[in-house]
C-alpha cells in the first residue's frame, strides 16, 4: 500500500487523520475517528514528551528499548472537535477512518515531501531527510492489534526521535561496563532521557508496508529559534 492518508495542508489548513475500530453502530464510529483526529490536532498545538531510550551491546551484538509517553490538554480536544471538517471519511471491515481539516489552525506552513510512486516505500524511510528550520522524525512501528494503536505508535516514535534530538535537553542517564567471569566480554549499557514540550508537530506522511507488518511515519516540529525568530 502506498501513502496512509495525504495530510499535506489544504489551503494553508492542516489535516489530521482519526481512526475508529469497528463498532456495530457506525455513527457512532464516525464520531469516535473525529474525536481521534481532534487529539492529533491538539497534539500539534502542544505536546508534552518523556522518552527513556537504552542501547546494550555485548561484543558485537547490539540491542535498544525506548519507553515513550505523551501528555495533551484533554479538555481542549473536546473544544476542538466541533471546529473540524471531515473532508474524507473510508469505512471498512476493520473500523473508519477520517481525514479533517482544522480551519481555526489554519496558516501554518510545513515542508512538503514527494509522495510514493506506484506504491513503492517513499525515500524518507531509508534516509531522514534534512528540512532547514525543523527537527525532522521517522517512526517505525509494528502493527498492533488496530490501526489507530499501530499508526499512534509510529508517530510516537517519529516525536521521540524529534525530542532526542534537542541535544541540549538530552543527559546521560546511565553508563555501565561489565566484564563477565572469565574477563573476554564487555558488555556496554547507556541510556539517555528526555523531556520537551513540543508545539508544531506535524505529520508529514505516512506510509504502510505492503504486507502490513510495519507502519511508518515522517513528522516534523519547527525549530524553536525558527519559531520565535531568533
Amino acid at each position: 500500500m502506498a501513502l496512509l492518508y495525504d495530510t499535506t495542508p489544504r489551503d494553508d489548513t492542516p489535516l489530521f487523520v482519526g481512526f475508529s475500530s469497528r463498532l456495530r453502530d457506525r455513527d457512532e464510529e464516525q464520531g469516535v475517528a473525529i474525536l481521534d483526529a481532534a487529539a492529533e490536532a491538539v497534539r500539534y498545538l502542544e505536546v508534552g514528551v518523556s522518552v527513556v531510550f537504552i542501547s546494550r551491546q555485548s561484543g558485537r551484538r547490539v540491542g535498544y528499548a525506548e519507553a515513550v509517553q505523551t501528555r495533551i490538554d484533554d479538555d481542549r480536544v473536546g473544544q476542538i472537535r466541533d471546529g473540524l471538517e471531515v473532508m474524507e471519511s473510508h469505512r471498512d471491515g476493520r473500523g473508519t477512518v477520517v481525514v479533517v481539516a482544522a480551519p481555526e489552525l489554519e496558516g501554518i506552513t510545513v515542508p512538503q515531501v514527494a509522495a510514493s510512486a506506484g506504491g513503492s516505500p517513499p525515500a524518507w524511510i531509508d534516509a531522514r531527510p534534512r528540512i532547514p528550520g525543523y527537527d525532522v522524525g521517522v517512526g517505525v512501528a509494528g502493527r498492533r492489534r488496530n490501526r489507530s494503536d499501530s499508526v499512534t505508535a509510529a508517530d510516537e516514535e517519529a516525536l521521540a526521535e524529534i525530542v532526542l534530538q534537542r541535544a541540549a535537553r538530552v543527559r546521560a542517564v546511565g553508563d555501565s561496563r561489565n566484564i563477565d567471569g572469565v574477563g573476554t566480554a564487555e558488555r556496554t549499557t547507556r541510556a539517555q532521557e528526555a523531556a520537551d514540550v513540543v508545539r508544531g508537530f506535524y505529520v508529514l506522511s505516512r506510509w504502510r508496508s505492503p504486507d502490513e507488518r510495519y507502519y511508518y511515519s515522517l513528522a516534523v516540529a519547527r525549530r524553536e529559534t525558527e519559531a520565535t525568530g531568533e
